[in-house]
């Protein structure tokens, strides 16, 4: 009996700590899952050494990518803040303003001289 009841607590006690397990992978996310400094014992015969021809590219790239995603999530929390105010001001009542007037059926801006066209019939 008494064994049950440690086994029934380690039990309970394991299920209430969060498990933390491994992450799933998501290719470019992070760090590359192999070094780029493998590709140095690659065979190929090139015009470049193995440096310039594989490592320099593949670091560049991992650099370009983590600069875009860097640009992305700055993008992201700018257009949250301006869906923010835009709510706010919705919320608000206030007319958002969208430009300049419009009217219906109003081709004016394709057909320029349509205007004047329209002027000298009158």
């Amino acid at each position: 009996m008494k064994y049950r009841t440690i086994f029934a607590a380690l039990l309970l006690g394991t299920l209430a700590v969060p498990v933390l397990g491994q992450q799933p992978f998501i290719p470019y996310q992070s760090r590359p899952a192999i070094s780029p400094w493998f590709e140095m014992f690659r065979k190929d015969a090139g015009p470049l050494p193995n440096y310039l021809q594989y490592v320099r590219p593949r670091q560049q790239l991992q650099g370009a990518l983590q600069q875009q995603r860097v640009n992305q999530s700055e993008l992201q929390s700018h257009i949250r803040g301006l869906t923010g105010q835009l709510e706010s001001l919705q919320s608000a009542g206030v007319q958002v303003p969208t430009g300049t007037g419009s009217t219906f059926m109003n081709h004016s801006h394709y057909y320029p001289n349509m205007r004047a066209a329209a002027g000298r019939r009158r």
